[in-house]
């Protein structure tokens, strides 16, 4: 199977403020995946960044700060059978 690029997009939001879109884009399978994020309603200080294995994210954070980023990883992948495509 030859895959094409794949783009995601996760919207956040939170009953505690935190809001933001990111956005996932992998030119091909093997490629690394970029990720570019604007996310408002952090708190001041360090912040990392995961994908749950499940989308259940029930819990929420608490936050009052902005963060925008780009990441590029080639052990995020959008193709094939360890896609973060529909985890959270």
């Amino acid at each position: 199977i030859t895959y094409k690029m794949v783009k995601a997009v996760a919207v956040l939001s939170s009953s505690e403020g935190v809001s933001g879109t990111i956005f996932f884009t992998q030119e091909a399978e093997g490629a690394p995946t970029t990720i570019t994020g604007d996310i408002s309603g952090l708190k001041p200080g360090l912040h990392g960044f995961h994908v749950h294995a499940f989308g259940d994210t029930t819990n929420g954070c608490m936050s009052t700060g902005t963060a925008k980023f780009t990441i590029v990883d080639k052990q995020i992948p959008l193709i094939g059978a360890q896609s973060i495509v529909g985890r959270a």
